[in-house]
């Protein structure tokens, strides 16, 4: 069974915050295909609300599949390492249940830190 490609991979960013635009910034060179939307721009992803989406990182994947936190960014890492052998490692490393945990507890650690280094 094939699932339907519904458009390129989507990340989901607030572009109000600088350490976000910057983080952002950095996975553009990156290129691969993927879709960046500034959320404070208007846009948000199907099914969140405005506060929620600037709260958090969220990625789409091209099957529809909806991911914040550390599932979004593992998520992402695995998109842009794709064909660099080491960094896939790394991702699917980053993507795997114990990792992801630790990664989103740091996430949720660093989240009410942000509006101070804004």
């Amino acid at each position: 069974m094939t699932v339907p490609d519904v458009g390129p991979p989507t990340v989901y960013y607030d572009g109000s915050c600088p350490v976000c635009a910057a983080e952002v910034a950095q996975y553009r060179r990156a290129g691969r295909g993927v879709a960046y939307v500034d959320v404070s721009r208007g846009e948000l992803p199907d099914g969140v609300g405005r506060e929620a989406a600037t709260a958090r990182f969220h990625y789409r994947d091209r099957e529809g599949r909806l991911s914040s936190g550390a599932r979004a960014f593992a998520a992402l890492w695995l998109q842009l390492s794709e064909g660099r052998p080491v960094l896939h490692a790394l991702a699917r490393l980053a993507a795997t249940g114990p990792v992801t945990l630790v990664g989103e507890a740091a996430y949720r650690a660093f989240l009410p830190l942000r509006p101070a280094l804004q």
